[in-house]
């Protein structure tokens, strides 16, 4: 039985992460990248590409740390905290930056969608429709759930993925 705890290494890694993921998110609005993002179909990847390498990183410092080791259980565990906390810190952070400093980008994305729809013809009633649902889900106490729920959950679903592909189990005997 392993006496690593999984805590600080999941934390400093979420930590690592959920300000990684601030910056990422604030030089996409502050320097109006959101434009070339969306067209480039790259917003996913921004985000998950950075998540997949520190989860990564995550697990092997925690099997340098316990002799090698990591069960698969384990890094279910050290991926849902890693999660957990970059889901936190970037939810507490985006709302904060959201309140007081970045209250433009909100407008700046709802134009943005309606030049886009425009552009792809959507006639005016059904953007107008699309464009009322955004401002509410744009809101950032609505945004903030989010953020924090869609955090953990994609967190999970990548750690049993990565955990699959990182583990390490002991042998039977030890």
């Amino acid at each position: 039985m392993s006496n690593i705890r999984i805590s600080p290494v999941a934390t400093k890694y979420g930590l690592i992460f959920g300000l990684l993921n601030v910056g990422i998110y604030i030089a996409i609005f502050e320097f109006y990248l959101i434009q070339y993002i969306a067209n480039q179909n790259l917003a996913s990847l921004v985000t998950i590409v950075p998540f997949l390498a520190l989860q990564i990183l995550c697990f092997w410092e925690y099997r340098k740390l316990n002799g090698g080791y990591l069960p698969y259980v384990t890094a279910l565990k050290v991926g849902s905290l890693m999660a957990f906390v970059a889901s936190a810190t970037q939810s507490i952070i985006k709302l904060g930056y959201s309140i007081f400093v970045g209250e433009e980008h909100i407008a700046n994305s709802i134009r943005f969608v309606q030049e886009s729809l425009t552009a792809d013809g959507v006639p005016a009633e059904e953007i107008d429709a699309a464009l009322e649902m955004i401002v509410v889900l744009m809101q950032p106490d609505i945004s903030f759930f989010f953020d924090f729920i869609g955090g953990i959950a994609t967190g999970f679903v990548f750690s049993l993925i990565t955990g699959v592909i990182m583990r390490k189990e002991r042998p039977k005997d030890s």
